[in-house]
């Protein structure tokens, strides 16, 4: 088991690098790890739209199932999530058993100060998954245009996810959503036109 604790996108970026005995490959604005040893073969992606919004994709077939914890803080992101392809097990730390989401899902996860997270990926099928991870203070202290119109509803969006106590949400099964989600793991170019791919995309599956 893997103990993560809520840090910059970034920096739980390297920790996976560490458990997945590999580095990470950095530029501005992006991170990726890749691994093909005895735990499997894939990767890791990460891609800063703009302070306050990163995308998260997890790209791999695992050789050995991953469970990890992620102990949440204070004023912590917020996870959009959709899996595109296979499925993951989730609990909080106050929960008996794991909950299941399935592939074709949407999911929103929100942790309290001080509370655990529980995720399992499954071993031996593919996993594509993609997550928008939602700082609200970097959003709303960001001045550029896509973040003005995001802050505008993130903190409503902060009071239905259960104000500042730990939140999950399931949602249906959603092909619609899944067309964006596609492009985010399955897009690598990091051009001009791979990144308004990008950013498109990011914008219609966080609405």
């Amino acid at each position: 088991m893997m103990v993560l604790r809520e840090n910059s996108p970034l920096e739980m970026l390297r920790r996976f690098a560490t458990y997945f005995k590999t580095k990470t490959s950095e530029s501005v604005g992006a991170a990726k790890l890749s691994f093909n040893n005895s735990l499997g073969k894939g990767y890791i992606s990460l891609y800063e739209v703009f302070p306050g919004l990163s995308v998260w994709v997890y790209n791999f077939n695992l050789k050995k199932g991953l469970y990890f914890t992620l102990e949440f803080i204070s004023r912590g992101p917020i996870y959009f999530g959709y899996n595109v392809e296979g499925y993951q097990h989730h609990k909080l730390d106050d929960e008996e058993k794991f909950l299941m989401i399935h592939q074709n899902q949407n999911f929103i996860i929100k942790g309290e100060p001080g509370a655990i997270g529980h995720f399992k990926m499954p071993c031996n099928i593919p996993y594509k998954s993609c997550y928008l991870i939602v700082n609200p203070d970097k959003i709303n202290a960001n001045e550029g245009i896509g973040s003005r119109s995001i802050s505008q509803n993130i903190n409503d969006i902060t009071t239905s996810c259960g104000g500042g106590h730990s939140y999950r949400h399931l949602g249906e099964l959603d092909m619609t959503t899944g067309m964006y989600a596609q492009i985010l793991v399955n897009n690598d170019a990091t051009d001009l036109i791979g990144r308004l791919k990008t950013e498109g995309a990011v914008m219609n599956l966080l609405t």
